[in-house]
């Protein structure tokens, strides 16, 4: 309504877990953030930068990996160390604009969609660690 204060914009969140450690981690497209908390407490227990306005967001429980895919291209790979220990392995920049991600639970094969389109795609192979044609 006019003359009310408008109330501030929600964040776009993008959200995963892990079950085991019962970890959530939420990447904030404003924050340029990945906030993870623990399930039982309610409590965060890390903030770790992530890049430029995060589009998805996948965890891979075997390797405990999160990838984090930003609006620039850039990949984020971040390591569960322990529950509440993470650290940044590798920030990956691929060069178009980053639209989505897809994780393979079974080949660990992380599909990366790039482009205004999503038209151009990148597969990563979690278990050899290299790129795939």
């Amino acid at each position: 309504m006019i003359g009310e204060e408008a109330a501030p914009p929600v964040d776009d969140l993008l959200v995963a877990r892990d079950l085991a450690t019962r970890r959530l981690f939420i990447a904030g497209h404003r924050s340029r953030s990945l906030t993870v908390f623990d399930l039982d407490s309610g409590l965060p227990v890390e903030l770790l930068p992530v890049g430029e306005a995060p589009v998805a967001l996948e965890f891979d429980p075997t390797f405990s990996r999160l990838y984090v895919l930003g609006a620039d291209g850039v990949l984020s790979v971040i390591a569960e160390e322990e529950p509440d220990s993470y650290r940044l392995l590798d920030s990956i920049c691929l060069h178009h604009e980053g639209r989505g991600l897809l994780l393979n639970p079974h080949t660990h094969r992380l599909h990366v969609l790039l482009g205004r389109r999503a038209d151009r795609a990148a597969v990563f192979d979690a278990v050899t660690q290299r790129r795939r044609a």
